[in-house]
């Protein structure tokens, strides 16, 4: 089974996405994205002095099992 078919709740349509979009998406606070950016636990686009996100960047992320506050692999 191919990896896009296992893991791909977010479409890979082709658009920027703002922290507060990610955020969003992944049910997660803005800050959370920023700190996870900032930590480099995930990507990031910057363009034009503002910083963005994509829905493939978020797919990845979620495929390679971030993990939740107990240390499991979501």
């Amino acid at each position: 089974m191919s990896k896009d078919l296992l893991v791909s709740p977010i479409s890979n349509e082709k658009r920027l996405l703002s922290y507060e979009e990610a955020a969003k998406l992944l049910c997660v606070a803005p800050i959370t994205i920023r700190k996870w950016s900032s930590a480099g636990l995930i990507d990031t686009i910057k363009l034009g002095g503002r910083t963005f996100l994509t829905p493939e960047i978020l797919n990845d992320f979620i495929a390679a099992g971030y993990r939740k506050a107990n240390g499991r692999a979501k």
